[in-house]
């Protein structure tokens, strides 16, 4: 009767064993791994930012005269730049050149906002050619300045 005690007791004190293995080892396969400093995290689609920390996939832009990243359609960015400027344009780039008073000529980047007009025509439809003279104002972005008005 003692033996058959102790084996039953020797039974069930295995099952248990492996019951409680099984539920360890499947609890450690769901666990998430966090990754270490080492590991490389996979890149972010849209995390892409520009100089001022803006998220340019979220459609937001650095505007200089508010200091802070906005979307230009939802919240108005006063023009910060007001030049006099001549137009360079090519297959390849569009570019503006203009002087600041007692420093070389700059030359950047242009794009046109797309509210942009010259009377009933938008800015980006107008044929402008090389060397056209036009008071220009805009905003300032870190690789050029978007066109908000064009006066020739």
């Amino acid at each position: 009767m003692k033996k058959q005690k102790s084996l039953g007791y020797i039974i069930f004190l295995v099952v248990a064993l492996v019951v409680l293995v099984f539920i360890f080892v499947q609890g450690n396969k769901m666990q998430v791994s966090s990754p270490t400093k080492d590991e490389a995290m996979p890149e972010m689609i849209g995390g892409d930012q520009d100089n001022h920390g803006c998220l340019i996939g979220a459609g937001y832009l650095w505007c200089p005269s508010t200091q802070k990243c906005q979307r230009l359609w939802e919240e108005e960015c006063p023009s910060d730049f007001k030049k006099t400027v001549h137009f360079l344009t090519s297959k390849d780039s569009n570019k503006i050149i203009y002087e600041e008073p007692g420093k070389p000529a700059i030359t950047t980047n242009y794009v046109f906002d797309g509210k942009c007009k010259v009377g009933e025509e938008y800015c980006n439809n107008l044929n402008i050619e090389n060397g056209t003279k036009a008071i220009v104002e805009g905003i300032t972005l870190d690789d050029g300045v978007l066109i908000t008005s064009l006066k020739f």
